[in-house]
């Protein structure tokens, strides 16, 4: 700026002003910014770098006044923000607040999607766990003990907590179907522990057939358009758990409903698979049947059934010749052959085929000594063996009913709450006790049937819906009224022992039809069972009349 140039006489005036109303320590802020540049560009040794005017150095203070960019400045985006924000004061600071209050709400908002993010995982991770201890649980402990003697009380714990387990689970992730499987499968497991009848369980059919049916609704439900084989086997597996408990409750018109549901299933697979495990399925479906039609009466069918079932395992055979699970059903359907060869009072023949039957089990059973569902098969199949045998030979009969006792006897030792060999050692007892009564030592057969009353009678009270050990029971008491009529009827008696012995079979007589009269009306009595009623009717009608004679 020229030396001879002067500041207009307006222009002290603002700037006195400005002096007089700014307090010392924001004038010299103020000072220290635009005013100190301005100064220095006015002063400048460098002509020219000053003012080229006195309206430019006019402008430049009153811009500076008014808050606004100066030309002595060098001009930035930054310098430009502040002196924007020095005339917009309030209008910035609003805008800042609202920014401030949505920059501070997104972080919120991002924070709370980080804590729900890993709580998420967390939740996720935790689900898996419990699930992974579920069906470690069902799936690996379970199993791993199943055939272990004593372990049928460890297995309803185990199977029961997994259940809670994969149930809340459920309640989660109903919609996920592979965990429906996992809830089906569990559910199936404690059925088994309850009251399969034909492995260890606690004898409680209701609540075998209860487990079952969810297992069978989860699975009915997830079968529309599935053709996942392993989940077919295991829908025609529920279908025959649930027969199995309805034909030991007396149920048979829905034990062959379920079967032929079962059947068709398995037939479909034995046709498209070539594992031997679908055949084996498919034969099982004819065993099963075989059983119901002989409880039926209805032998022609049941012994079709039962050629079916071995025709089939044998074919399975032939490619897998050293099968264990074939080999051992097999001698299952040769049993059902003999059974039914047997009611038609071909006895000799039914024992040779049985006989057959238990070498096959004995094999078995020292392959693997540690499966306690073997020993079971095996002290059925021998005690089935002394039936056939006592129509020809009663001491051989006697010594081969002591064997199989012997069998149920050991399996109960190992396991008191097995309820299977709990009511076959009771049925062992039946055949040893009538074998001695008719080779004429009648003391030691009422030891032994008063053993198998008892047996029965401890029977816990969930038995009350299993037939078996009704029919049993009602056997035993007609046999006390057999052993009592024996004793009644020995020479040398006085007329009051012989009236006490006849007072006895009377009452054990009444007993035993009171319990066939149950299964009547329950609508589970066997055609078999059928001559037993009679017999006890008979049995009754005979002691009263013996009661009745003089001196009796």
């Amino acid at each position: 700026m020229n030396s001879t140039a002067t500041l207009p006489e307006h222009t002290p005036e603002p700037v006195n002003a400005v002096v007089r109303e700014e307090p010392p320590a924001r004038l010299h802020r103020r000072l220290r910014g635009d005013l100190d540049t301005i100064v220095l560009k006015a002063m400048h040794k460098e002509p020219q770098r000053r003012y080229a005017s006195v309206e430019q150095f006019s402008e430049d203070i009153r811009r500076h006044l008014e808050g606004r960019p100066v030309i002595a400045r060098r001009d930035s985006w930054w310098y430009r923000a502040g002196k924007f924000a020095t005339r917009h004061k309030l209008g910035v600071t609003a805008t800042a607040l609202v920014l401030l209050a949505i920059t501070g709400g997104i972080v919120a908002t991002i924070r709370e999607a980080r804590i729900a993010a890993a709580n998420q995982r967390r939740a996720e991770q935790r689900f898996n766990d419990v699930r992974k201890l579920a069906n470690s649980l069902i799936f690996e402990i379970h199993d791993a003990i199943r055939e272990l003697p004593g372990s049928t009380s460890a297995r309803r714990l185990i199977a029961t907590r997994a259940l809670e387990y994969l149930d809340s689970l459920s309640r989660q992730s109903s919609g996920d179907p592979s965990l429906q499987k996992e809830l089906a499968a569990a559910y199936e497991r404690v059925g088994d522990v309850m009251g399969y009848p034909y492995a260890a369980n606690l004898g409680d059919a209701p609540g075998a057939l209860e487990s079952y049916r969810k297992a069978l609704a989860i699975r009915q439900s997830l079968a529309p358009g599935s053709t996942d084989a392993p989940f077919q086997r295991d829908l025609a597996g529920t279908y025959i758990r649930v027969s199995q408990v309805q034909e030991s409750a007396g149920n048979f018109s829905d034990t062959l409903a379920n079967l032929r549901k079962a059947q068709q299933i398995a037939a479909h697979l034995a046709t498209t698979e070539k594992d031997t495990t679908d055949r084996d399925l498919y034969a099982g479906t004819y065993y099963f049947m075989g059983v119901t039609h002989a409880k039926t009466g209805d032998f022609a069918s049941a012994s079709d059934d039962y050629q079916h079932a071995a025709s089939i395992v044998k074919s399975a055979l032939e490619s897998d010749p050293n099968n264990e699970l074939l080999l051992t059903h097999l001698g299952a359907h040769y049993a059902g052959i003999a059974y039914c060869l047997a009611e038609q009072r071909n006895y000799s023949r039914a024992a040779e085929i049985q006989a057959q039957v238990v070498a096959l089990l004995e094999e078995r059973c020292k392959a693997h000594p540690e499966v306690t569902s073997l020993e079971e098969f095996l002290g059925e199949g021998v005690n089935q063996l002394g039936e056939y045998q006592r129509h020809a030979d009663v001491s051989a009969a006697l010594a081969t009913f002591n064997r199989s006792h012997k069998i149920f006897a050991n399996l109960l030792s190992a396991d008191a709450k097995n309820s299977l060999a709990k009511t076959n050692f009771a049925f062992s007892d039946l055949g040893v006790a009538q074998c001695l009564l008719e080779l004429g030592r009648p003391a030691l057969a009422l030891e032994t049937y008063r053993e198998s009353v008892t047996t029965f009678e401890e029977m816990p009270s969930e038995m009350n819906s299993n037939r078996y050990p009704r029919s049993g029971l009602a056997t035993a008491y007609s046999g006390l009224a057999d052993v009592y009529s024996a004793l009644a009827s020995q020479k040398n008696l006085s007329p009051s022992q012989a009236r006490a012995y006849w007072q006895r079979a009377h009452s054990a007589c009444e007993k035993s039809l009171f319990l066939w009269d149950e299964k009547e009306k329950r609508g589970e009595l066997e055609s078999v069972e059928r001559d037993s009623a009679k017999r006890a009717t008979a049995c009754i009608a005979d002691t009263e009349a013996k009661l009745r004679t003089p001196g009796k």
